[in-house]
């Protein structure tokens, strides 16, 4: 990644485990989790021909086609549960 390069924000939605394992990891090497994500998301870019990236991208792929399925099937979005204080 060029340092010039013009920075944009990407909205990801993930699961609160995969939430606390990103930030856990970020903490224990002392960096934000922004730079880790960055860093994971170039690493995994780089590598798009391999087969086990291609198969994990297309078994996650399939898991957001079913929970999106589901989630039509069930009247769509649900409230969001109160914020914790």
């Amino acid at each position: 990644m060029d340092d010039k390069d013009e920075m944009m924000r990407l909205h990801v939605l993930m699961p609160a485990a995969m939430n606390t394992r990103l930030r856990a990891a970020a903490l224990e090497r002392g960096t934000p989790a922004t730079v880790l994500v960055r860093t994971l998301i170039a690493y995994g870019l780089d590598r798009m021909d391999d087969a086990t990236l291609s198969q994990l991208i297309d078994d996650a792929a399939q898991a957001e086609r079913e929970r999106r399925a589901a989630a039509g099937r069930e009247g769509g979005k649900k409230p969001r549960p109160p914020k914790k204080t």
